[in-house]
């Protein structure tokens, strides 16, 4: 008996947290490219097409960045407790229907309501916040990477999607091609989410990265002392990470330099055609930053388990201004394909790190609920920066201005980054729960 006792747990030869992060990236491929990605694309048919100005069609962005903020609180808690599956199936069958008579608007409020329930109600339920989460759940130390590669999922998702888009566009016009969108979205994300999506690997019998189970009587931390990892993982309730300084100064870093990412998702193909590129040729730069992210997420993402996550992320927002600064200051059609190199190589992991941040320093447990009810906060920054940029070339034609002010905030929020240490470690913290039954609100 007692020699059986002490008998070595055995590691899983596979672990089932990469089925999660195959099929999260899976997900956010095509929940960003059939959405964000694909936007821009729409942006001069469309306008040219209804007679309508950027300001206005950008007008539906802001009304499914309302929604999404809406929606958030609620998801958090609901991926908390019942896992990703339920949100990403009832997010696929919405988003399917609401593209499939996107084809048909004629006016501006019908465009904002189908492309609010598109976006609010169905692809934010299957896209970054759920899957990022999702996976958070499943690794510790080896998140970053995990992150990384279901990150990359968007940068697919855009070199597959925008020139799809683009030339289905100019193949069968614009509304047949949200008709094509509605089905891609239900055919590939309901089987799988279906299939193969679970809330964490305790459910299954796991731990998470794939560690053998905890020997009788050892912790976590004890049974895999062998393994480096970076400090012991934190568990903050909601109320408690709400009290930190840490977690306000991240919101507000993340906001500003959200002001500058929001607004390039919905009018980088446009700037690129304004620089005069064919609408094709300017979907190809747009993929080709999104192949360059590629490899930036994979660099950033295993440089995080080893250095402060804070730095890397600093590190991204300084590439996303080097990239601004490229388009204001360079001359020539050539500029947008620098920009697109550096803008997607330096400055294209902001989101793995986003989600990566938030679990190192506030632990899995409320991930959900704690990234829900933050999201309100993000409402001036989704909201204000695409509405901005496209307000500022109706009135002066050129994105030169907003740039400007962009490339700003991305500084500040540079230098907000460095200050957020992580949270219990300064004077005046408070501590985070650390009990079983801590309560998560």
């Amino acid at each position: 008996m007692e020699q059986a006792a002490q008998v070595k747990p055995k590691r899983p030869r596979f672990f089932y947290g990469w089925v999660i992060v195959a099929v999260s990236s899976l997900a956010d491929a095509t929940a960003f490219g059939a959405g964000g990605a694909s936007f821009g694309v729409f942006l001069q048919p469309m306008g040219e097409s209804l007679g309508w100005s950027r300001t206005t069609l950008t007008g539906a962005v802001t009304l499914q960045s309302v929604g999404n903020l809406v929606v958030s609180p609620i998801i958090g808690p609901i991926l908390d407790r019942y896992g990703p599956r339920v949100l990403m199936v009832f997010g696929a069958i919405v988003a399917a229907i609401a593209y499939m008579l996107m084809g048909g608007v004629t006016e501006p409020w019908q465009f904002y309501v189908l492309y609010t329930a598109a976006s609010a109600f169905g692809l934010h339920e299957v896209g970054s916040m759920v899957t990022t989460t999702a996976v958070s759940k499943w690794f510790v130390r080896m998140r970053g990477r995990a992150l990384a590669f279901t990150m990359i999922g968007n940068n697919l998702g855009a070199i597959m999607f925008a020139p799809l888009a683009a030339f289905l566009i100019g193949a069968v016009g614009w509304q047949a091609t949200w008709g094509v969108l509605g089905l891609l979205v239900a055919a590939t994300i309901l089987p799988p989410a279906i299939l193969f999506m679970r809330r964490t690997p305790e459910d299954m019998g796991l731990r998470p990265d794939g560690d053998p189970p905890e020997p009788y009587g050892q912790s976590y931390s004890t049974a895999t002392a062998q393994r480096p990892r970076p400090r012991e993982e934190p568990r903050w309730s909601v109320r408690d990470a709400l009290r930190t300084r840490t977690l306000w100064m991240l919101v507000l870093s993340f906001n500003l330099a959200s002001l500058a990412v929001s607004s390039m998702v919905y009018h980088q193909v446009a700037y690129f055609q304004d620089a005069g590129l064919s609408l094709q040729a300017a979907s190809l730069v747009f993929s080709l930053n999104h192949l360059s992210s590629m490899g930036s997420k994979l660099f950033w993402g295993f440089l995080a388990e080893r250095v402060p996550v804070r730095y890397c992320m600093m590190g991204t927002f300084l590439g996303r201004t080097a990239g601004f600064l490229i388009l204001l200051l360079g001359t020539g059609p050539e500029r947008v394909f620098f920009f697109a190199l550096v803008h997607g190589f330096v400055g294209g992991a902001i989101g793995n790190l986003q989600a990566q941040i938030w679990a190192d320093y506030y632990g899995r447990s409320f991930l959900g609920s704690i990234r829900g009810i933050l999201a309100p906060f993000s409402l001036v920054s989704s909201i204000g920066g695409p509405l901005f940029a496209a307000f500022m070339y109706d009135q002066l034609g050129s994105y030169d201005a907003a740039f400007q002010v962009f490339t700003v905030t991305l500084l500040l929020g540079v230098t907000l980054m460095y200050f957020a240490r992580p949270p219990g470690l300064g004077k005046g913290q408070p501590q985070p729960s650390a009990q079983p039954g801590a309560v998560g609100v």
